[in-house]
């Protein structure tokens, strides 16, 4: 459950959101200790907010192996986010400038 409509690609977290934070963006695949695993999805919390009130961000990921279950990997709590959703295209007005 979200509080905004819009699905998130990236989010970043940390004292500096916007320099040297953690970042994960939504489908990156990464090799762990020769595992390979997907940021298959980043939520906001919006029953953690109603019941505490508070923000919180969760990163998904799933093991990119057969009947692999998603699973939260890290989870944001009050601290300074940047958040990127992805365009809409077909809600936005597009002008090819080639």
């Amino acid at each position: 459950m979200t509080l905004h409509s819009r699905q998130i690609r990236k989010i970043a977290f940390g004292q500096n959101p916007l320099n040297g934070a953690l970042a994960f963006t939504h489908g990156k695949e990464f090799n762990h200790e020769g595992k390979w695993f997907k940021v298959s999805s980043i939520e906001e919390d919006a029953q953690y907010f109603a019941e505490y009130g508070s923000m919180r961000y969760n990163v998904y990921l799933i093991p990119m192996k057969k009947g692999a279950e998603e699973f939260v990997w890290k989870s944001a709590i009050n601290v300074p986010v940047v958040i990127e959703y992805y365009l809409l295209t077909d809600k936005v007005d597009v002008i090819d400038l080639s």
